[in-house]
Order: C-alpha cells, then sequence, then structure tokens
C-alpha cells in the first residue's frame, strides 16, 4: 500500500499541512482539501474514489476544483463516499448554487457532475483492492475514520478526532496493523482549545495510542497547526514513541515498508 500526503500550499513547502487529502495507491483519495488544487500530480484516470470524512472547509476545500477537472477531460467523476450527514452539508452549505453550482443536480445521466454515496459506520466498502471501513470517531461534527485493508497492508486513519474510542476498538481486533495516521493539531498549551474543538495534542496524541494493544505500527502524524508546528513536533519527539513520523507531501509512505 502506497500513501502520499498532497501538497496543500502554494510555495511548495513540503512540510506545510493546510488543507488534508490522502491519496493511497493512485486510486483512492481520503478528503479533498488540497488535491483539486494539485491534481496534475496524480492521474484522474486512475482515482476512482475519494471518501469525505467531514465538512470542515480544510477536508473539502478543493472538491469543486477536483470535479470540475474530471468534467473539463470529459473523464466520469470518481465515487464520492461519506456519511448522510456530510451528504446533506455538501447539499446545504457547497453545492447550494450560492458558494458554488449545485453539482448534484447538474449534468446528465450518462456524465453526471457529481456521483456520491452514503458510507455508513462499521459497514466494509469493498473496492478493487482495498477494503475500507468507516468508523466514527470525536470531533464537532459527524465525522468519520477509516481502516483501509489490502492484501498485504492494513492502516488507520483517524481523520480529525478528540480523544476517541470505537476506532481504537476496531484496530486492536486487526491481525495485522502497519501504520496510523493520528491528527495531533495543537501544542499541549492549548489543551483546552484542542478539548473544545476535538482535536488532539501531543499529550492526549500519547494517551489515544496507549489504548492500542498488540501492535506497534509506524506512527505518522498529520494535521499540524503550520505556525504552532514546530512546538508540536518538539513535544512529540520528547515522548520517545517508537517509529513515530510526522508525515510530509514529498515522500511516498510504502506499507509494508
Amino acid at each position: 500500500m502506497k500513501i502520499r500526503l498532497i501538497p496543500s500550499n502554494s510555495d511548495g513547502n513540503p512540510v506545510i499541512q493546510y488543507l488534508t487529502s490522502l491519496l493511497i495507491d493512485q486510486s483512492l483519495l481520503i478528503d479533498a482539501g488540497s488535491a483539486g488544487f494539485t491534481y496534475k500530480t496524480f492521474s484522474l484516470r486512475k482515482l476512482k474514489n475519494i471518501f469525505i470524512s467531514h465538512a470542515h472547509m480544510d477536508h473539502i476545500a478543493s472538491l469543486p476544483s477536483l470535479l470540475e477537472a474530471y468534467l473539463a477531460n470529459r473523464l466520469p467523476p470518481p465515487t464520492i463516499w461519506t456519511s448522510a450527514e456530510t451528504i446533506q452539508s455538501l447539499k446545504l452549505h457547497l453545492f447550494n448554487n450560492q458558494l458554488w453550482p449545485d453539482f448534484f443536480s447538474l449534468g446528465s445521466k450518462e456524465l453526471p457532475w457529481l456521483n456520491v454515496r452514503e458510507s455508513s459506520d462499521f459497514i466494509p466498502i469493498e473496492l478493487e483492492g482495498l477494503r475500507v471501513t468507516p468508523i466514527p470517531v470525536n470531533h464537532v461534527i459527524k465525522t468519520q475514520g477509516y481502516m483501509i485493508e489490502s492484501s498485504n497492508a492494513t492502516i488507520l486513519i483517524s481523520s480529525d478526532t478528540g480523544p476517541t474510542q470505537a476506532i481504537w476498538e476496531i484496530a486492536n481486533q486487526q491481525k495485522r496493523l502497519d501504520a496510523i495516521i493520528l491528527e495531533v493539531a495543537f501544542p499541549k498549551r492549548l489543551q483546552g482549545m484542542a478539548d473544545l474543538s476535538c482535536h488532539l495534542t501531543p499529550k492526549t496524541f500519547g494517551l489515544e495510542l496507549a489504548k492500542l494493544k498488540n501492535h506497534n505500527p509506524v506512527i505518522l502524524a498529520v494535521h499540524l497547526k503550520p505556525l504552532m508546528r514546530s512546538t508540536i513536533i518538539n513535544e512529540l519527539h520528547k515522548m520517545n514513541l517508537d517509529q513515530l513520523v510526522v508525515m510530509r507531501s514529498d515522500h511516498e509512505y510504502c506499507f509494508p515498508s
């Protein structure tokens, strides 16, 4: 399984992450925060499925641009998988003819502009070569994390979350777990803000990882607030966690390694 963090800033700095898009095996995208702004860095023809974890802007900002790229190249749109709550948010707040044209009603039966399917918690979705299981996490709006399995690797993606439970219960049931992509948005001095907004600091990041039993996966830290990044990294390094990596957009992460 090959995973890449799509760049999300204009100056090309690979360590800064304002927006979230994770490309997996060229065919699957987790969130569309940045992918639509840099779609020439991957193959639209190979990208068949997009999972939207939740409707916050840093996870959907480039979705309209990404869909327009498919239209411009006369390609059928990818299937977008997301929760019923997020589908409703996309209809009400994005594709509403005010912020953006209503892609839900445009296009034709032969070439729709938007192809959305509901992803239900705990119900695995079988794709070509991958199985994706949405798992509810603890955020301020409905949000899904994901367990993603291939024939030779299993990874866990937390998406945006505060302290949570179900995703660790699922992880502990797995025979193998190669990697966890776990958010850590704020430094410890902003623990109160992290708690209110349902995000993690290095302190709660460590407490969440302590819920994992019988596995020693690579830990990929993501979603570090750019202006606080160096402080967060220093706090993470002081924890001496095995196999901790702060994810960058100039590297492809392969599992098994």
